[in-house]
């Protein structure tokens, strides 16, 4: 997450930029499509409580990394609360040059805005 922060307000010091990795599927909701998270994790303290008691979502709190180069982006997750959740996770994905994005079905429901279903 980047310059995250409530509208109109400054941003939290240390709480407004960090790295997040999250598993997501999309549904169609009784409001229309949306998208559930099946887990979220991040590195920082207040934004996985505040994500958690204000909006229901399954964030958890972890060592949270990215590395990469030109072809290649590693993610880990060190997951440590809350302890039911611990746990550990590394992917690597590897790419070829990338190629444009065309408008089409896919990329536009790739880049759609969603409604939140939380609970």
């Amino acid at each position: 997450m980047d310059e995250l922060r409530l509208r109109g307000f400054p941003a939290i010091p240390t709480t407004h930029r960090f790295l997040e990795f999250n598993v997501r599927t999309y549904v169609v909701g009784p409001e229309g499509p949306g998208v559930w998270f099946c887990s979220l994790d991040v590195a920082q303290w207040l934004p996985a409580l505040v994500a958690r008691i204000g909006f229901a979502l399954p964030y958890d709190k972890g060592a949270v990394d990215v590395s990469h180069d030109r072809s290649r982006i590693v993610w880990t997750v060190d997951r440590t609360w809350p302890e039911r959740a611990q746990g550990s996770l590394a992917i690597s994905v590897e790419a070829d040059d990338v190629a444009p994005v065309s408008e089409d079905a896919l990329a536009t429901f790739l880049t759609s805005r969603w409604r939140l279903y939380a609970k």
